[in-house]
């Protein structure tokens, strides 16, 4: 996160030890100082905080002002001030809020990280997210679908308890939630019971596009578990009917006729024969994946992929901007790191 500190606060003597303790966040990384204002920048140089510094913390700052012209405004900054309390961060509270992790919270943090690992692992060119993750600057969190809404209303009800903090409490919260569409067909609409609280509390957040995350398993992968079902799955002829089709329990034991019309039209006859279609209403063939184990076995697949392999699973997808999905969510969220 970038911290612009405002020139009120280095012209007051009483803020040095605060002042402190939020250089040993820029001295460790965990987040950016943002000198980027003229009457800031003299205020600093010119201020008793800064004859106290030692050469290496002078030198680290010197590099914040340096890159103060190239800011990222994409990115969060919050503004150490105490000339507007109703948006500036007086420097306790600032210092408090920053000392957070950033929670990146799934909807099964057990199962469901080994795919975002990789996306992390193969995608992010300049390894930013795997070393604030060393660094212990962020981690996952465990939603369990509709209990994500538990999750944020529970840190609301019994955080920021201390008095510095003066704002809606939603202002403080940190994390970045990632959702499966459960999209059944492509142009269905998402509930919005997965995401109205998140945006009710400004908790920035990215529904895939796929149904789930079991459907980016790349089709190289699942060849080798040798199932006839996933050979059928591998088989359909459009990438969208492998997107939004429930690899767990497929069909769901439906006859043909007793599919939405939907679904039909995404999976017409002609692609899917009665033969494959009787395999591929039953549900998932394979003993290690039976039983609901869908999602602890799969997840465990991501491990063996590759960047490509990876990519061949969302080439055709549209891309958000100029970037593909798995750089979109990355780019988001360095955002709020």
């Amino acid at each position: 996160m970038q911290v612009r500190i405002r020139k009120d606060i280095f012209n007051n003597e009483q803020q040095l030890d605060r002042l402190d303790n939020l250089l040993t966040y820029f001295r460790k990384g965990k987040h950016a100082m943002l000198l980027d204002d003229i009457d800031d920048i003299d205020a600093y140089e010119n201020s008793e905080w800064k004859k106290g510094l030692n050469s290496r913390d002078i030198k680290v700052i010197n590099s914040y002002i340096k890159s103060g012209t190239r800011v990222n405004k994409n990115y969060k900054i919050i503004n150490v001030s105490e000339l507007d309390p109703a948006i500036d961060f007086e420097p306790k509270e600032a210092d408090m809020y920053l000392a957070q992790h950033l929670v990146i919270l799934l909807e099964n943090s057990e199962y469901d990280s080994p795919f975002t690992n990789v996306i992390f692992d193969r995608f992010d060119a300049q390894g930013t997210l795997n070393q604030a993750k060393v660094d212990q600057n962020w981690k996952y969190g465990m939603g369990g679908g509709s209990a994500i809404g538990n999750v944020i209303n529970s840190e609301l009800n019994e955080s920021f308890k201390d008095p510095c903090f003066t704002k809606n409490k939603k202002t403080y919260l940190r994390y970045f939630v990632i959702l499966d569409s459960d999209k059944k067909y492509p142009n269905m609409p998402v509930d919005t019971s997965k995401h109205v609280l998140l945006d009710q509390n400004d908790v920035p957040y990215h529904i895939l596009y796929k149904r789930e995350k079991e459907n980016y398993v790349p089709l190289n992968i699942l060849q080798k578990l040798n199932s006839q079902y996933l050979n059928f799955y591998i088989a359909f002829k459009k990438n969208e009917q492998r997107d939004f089709f429930d690899l767990e329990k497929g069909f769901d034991r439906k006859p043909y006729n007793a599919l939405i019309n939907e679904i039909q039209n995404l999976y017409p006859e002609i692609d899917i024969p009665t033969e494959p279609y009787k395999v591929l209403r039953n549900g998932m063939d394979l003993e290690n994946y039976k039983g609901g184990k869908i999602k602890k076995e799969f997840s465990k697949l991501f491990d063996n992929a590759s960047r490509d392999d990876m990519m061949s699973m969302i080439i055709h997808q549209p891309k958000i901007g100029s970037l593909n999905e798995f750089e979109h969510i990355i780019n988001e969220i360095k955002k709020f790191l």
